[in-house]
């Protein structure tokens, strides 16, 4: 079949096989430049229909193809001879109505990561090299970037898939009860011990146990955890003999801990025990050509989970997701997508909320404004949620951590929060 086609993932523009005129490549250079970046990659050039071209955005073809091309899925079909000006309205309409970006043409998919960057491939490589031996992994990435992603793929791909994946943040659990969660404990080995429990080492036994944020570990619990890795045992709380586990770890951190080792916050030898293997994560305004298509996927995830009708980005919002700087990386491009999922009108999203900090809190408590007790304790708590996460920059955990509550009451005070905008 006499056919060319270009597609690409570059921002230098479409590249184009043989057979394409060069009068037309000319053309489709110059109306590809006023487009977005992330339409670049959908332009598909062909003149004739293939069925096996699955994704043909723009087709060139004679006048008696169009409506066969338009009928088999092209989003716009116009003859080879058209004027430039009829290519530039093509082109702008392309960019109105805006490709559907399929996310499973993503590499990395399978692993459960989208994103086709240079950098994602090594983290893909990685993954893959890695996954089959039960050396221990650090994962090492700012805050939002999926360290437990990488956790999970590993286990997934590794001799371990069959055994249980259990995932613990190493941050959020109180200091006080951070050895009996992790290790357990025998009845009677403090106040509320009423029985015996087994900890999370021993509930990942024959699977993979991911520590995340590790460098929140107290330094009296990081001997105890060495000792986990060398010798594949754990003694709980109150017992007189240790029990051996089979284990995978993978830790994370998004703090640089040869600096906590440096500065004594981090034992020497836990390091080098845990940074066996390496996966640097990169922060996703280092990843920019993925955003397009992560956003993509976060829209259709969002719309099926939510039960709203399917909606797509139009061109506006997808410059403003190029523009931004991402400092909470995909987490926040995902909550930012979500929401505007939730608040979109119609079938394309041209605006985005997105919040990139918490709201500052005024200086002083909120004043009262009746004598309802149980209305102005609640103003006051939410004043002190609003301090907390002034102080930790917006960072949840912190801000728990800050407040001393639990989890649960922690996302109870953020539901409130949300709510009352």
């Amino acid at each position: 079949m006499d056919r060319f086609w270009c597609y690409n993932f570059s921002v230098r523009g479409p590249q184009y096989g043989l057979g394409v005129p060069e009068a037309l490549k000319e053309r489709l250079t110059n109306a590809t430049e006023k487009l977005p970046q992330c339409l670049w990659s959908m332009l598909v050039v062909a003149s004739e229909w293939d069925p096996q071209v699955d994704k043909l955005w723009l087709a060139i073809g004679c006048d008696n193809q169009h409506k066969g091309l338009l009928a088999s899925g092209a989003a716009e079909a116009i003859s080879v001879d058209a004027t430039s000006d009829v290519l530039d309205l093509t082109l702008l309409r392309l960019s109105k109505r805006l490709p559907r970006i399929i996310s499973h043409d993503a590499k990395g998919s399978e692993l459960g990561m989208i994103g086709n960057s240079e950098s994602m491939m090594e983290v893909y490589s990685s993954i893959k090299k890695f996954a089959p031996h039960d050396a221990t992994v650090l994962v090492q990435g700012e805050s939002g970037t999926g360290k437990e992603l990488v956790a999970l793929a590993l286990h997934k791909l590794s001799n371990r898939s069959k055994g249980p994946f259990v995932a613990v943040n190493c941050g959020a659990i109180p200091e006080n009860l951070l050895e009996s969660e992790l290790f357990g404990h025998k009845k009677g080995a403090f106040t509320d011990a009423s029985k015996d429990k087994a900890g999370l080492f021993k509930e990942a036994d024959g699977g993979t146990i991911f520590l995340d944020e590790i460098a929140e570990l107290p330094l009296q619990l990081q001997s105890k955890m060495l000792r986990v890795l060398q010798e594949h045992e754990v003694r709980p709380l109150g017992g007189t003999a240790s029990e051996k586990v089979d284990v995978r770890v993978v830790a994370a951190t998004l703090k640089d801990l040869e600096g906590e080792v440096a500065n004594k916050r981090f034992r020497e030898d836990l390091f080098y025990r845990l940074n066996v293997l390496q996966v640097l994560l990169p922060a996703l305004k280092d990843r920019d050509s993925d955003i397009t298509l992560l956003a993509q996927h976060f829209v259709k995830v969002s719309s099926e989970r939510l039960g709203v009708p399917a909606v797509t980005l139009g061109s506006e919002a997808l410059e403003v997701l190029e523009k931004h700087d991402w400092p909470g990386n995909v987490r926040e491009l995902q909550n930012t997508i979500e929401r505007s999922v939730v608040l979109a009108d119609g079938p394309v999203i041209d605006t985005l909320m997105i919040g990139s900090s918490p709201k500052r809190p005024k200086n002083g408590p909120p004043p009262l404004t009746s004598l309802k007790m149980l209305e102005e304790v609640e103003k006051y708590k939410q004043y002190v949620l609003a301090q907390a996460l002034l102080q930790s920059g917006g960072d949840r955990v912190k801000a728990m951590k800050l407040l001393g509550v639990s989890t649960e009451k922690m996302e109870l005070l953020m539901k409130k929060r949300e709510e009352n905008g």
